[in-house]
């Protein structure tokens, strides 16, 4: 019987035979074996290890061609989106519009009011269109027709959370006034 020092790369499985005792398959560091003497000659024919192509290794993909790895991402993405938009029907399209609108169809999804041109509120307010909207709500131009000038109205998200913050924000600006 002789030790032997051999680099793991060398042994790829675990076998045991009457040739040698045993071997531990690791992939890093050096292994110490004890072999019989015919072990030696097995040892010489094992199998080279095999590398991955050096043009597909994720290492090349990563850095060399990292432009042409986006642009094949980006590709199959749309093609994906397209055939998925392509797949849709028009009775689902006209379907998610409807569930969009709340509140009687007073709201949109996002729960805000749906602004008309030309409306009058409180036979005071004649709404001339749409100036901003923010995360609160949204703002709208209007002609007041009794004092015969223009205001903007401030108009809050159809939410309570947003209905309890406006309370809040109407009871400062009485104080301050």
């Amino acid at each position: 019987m002789m030790v032997m020092m051999i680099s793991t790369e060398a042994v790829v499985s675990t076998q045991s035979t009457g040739s040698f005792s045993s071997i531990v398959g690791l992939r890093t560091g050096l292994l110490f074996c004890y072999f019989y003497p015919a072990t030696i000659l097995a040892m010489t024919e094992m199998r080279q290890p095999c590398y991955r192509d050096p043009k597909t290794a994720p290492l090349t993909k990563l850095t060399i061609d990292l432009i042409n790895t986006y642009k094949h991402i980006n590709e199959v993405y749309y093609q994906k989106k397209k055939r998925k938009h392509k797949s849709k029907g028009e009775g689902e399209m006209n379907s998610k519009k409807e569930k969009c609108l709340y509140n009687d169809g007073y709201d949109d999804k996002h729960y805000d009011y749906i602004i008309k041109q030309g409306e009058i509120w409180n036979e005071r307010y004649q709404i001339e269109g749409l100036i901003g909207k923010g995360s609160f709500g949204q703002v709208a131009k209007a002609y007041d027709l009794v004092d015969q000038s223009a205001v903007a109205i401030k108009i809050i998200k159809n939410r309570k959370l947003f209905l309890n913050q406006a309370k809040i924000e109407v009871s400062l600006l009485e104080m301050m006034n």
